[in-house]
């Protein structure tokens, strides 16, 4: 970080977060806050529904209608659980499809197929693309880290530990609320405030003792 030897004075890294006095604990956001993950979402998203709608459209010769990328992933699937973004867009083209099961082939057309296809989409882009922290991101984080500022993260992605790691900030982070948390907790997805709770939950629960600093 550039900015690393500026917080080599715990005083003036507290100062820095600008945070009110006694906050022992901060929350984030993964995509567009801490790295530039969202473009290898809205890419692998894109890339997931416009095969699918292509052959569909060829098959049933109806006109193609691409994914749109600043609507459609806004307003249906960003910040929602794979299956549930699949859901939300083929219900937004009045599309009905077989849920079929977690083992899908992403070529099947089945919710868990197109679930499967986005996954291997993401896993694609992250290697070619790659994905990174934003400087002043990551020098916030080193400093709460430097005071003993709590750390969580909160997405809804199924790979926030490759992200992170990708990123360089998995040892910046505490702990982490994604896509496992949410479904082994059915916790509902944003912007309902469960995700937020469960986070914080989390923190408490560290600043008590009874679960140990990553």
């Amino acid at each position: 970080s550039p900015l690393l030897h500026w917080l080599d004075q715990p005083t003036f890294a507290r100062r820095l977060l600008g945070l009110p006095h006694g906050v022992r604990a901060c929350v984030f956001d993964l995509d567009s806050v801490l790295t530039t993950s969202t473009s290898v979402h809205i890419a692998s998203w894109a890339d997931t529904f416009d095969s699918f709608l292509l052959a569909r459209a060829a098959r049933l010769r109806e006109p193609f209608i691409p994914f749109d990328r600043e609507h459609d992933y806004e307003a249906l699937v960003a910040e929602r659980p794979r299956l549930e973004g699949v859901r939300a867009f083929l219900t937004s083209r009045g599309i009905r499809l077989d849920e079929g099961e977690a083992g899908d082939d992403p070529t099947a057309e089945t919710v868990h197929g197109l679930a499967n296809r986005k996954e291997q989409a993401l896993e694609r882009h992250l290697e070619r693309d790659g994905v990174a922290a934003y400087i002043g991101s990551r020098c916030y984080l080193e400093a709460a880290h430097l005071v003993g500022v709590g750390r969580a993260v909160v997405t809804s992605s199924a790979n926030t530990t490759e992200i992170l790691e990708r990123a360089g900030l998995a040892h910046l982070v505490d702990r982490r609320v994604d896509a496992a948390t949410i479904a082994a907790g059915r916790l509902a997805s944003k912007p309902a405030p469960d995700t937020l709770l469960a986070a914080c939950e989390l923190l408490i629960r560290q600043a008590a003792g009874q679960i140990h600093w990553c």
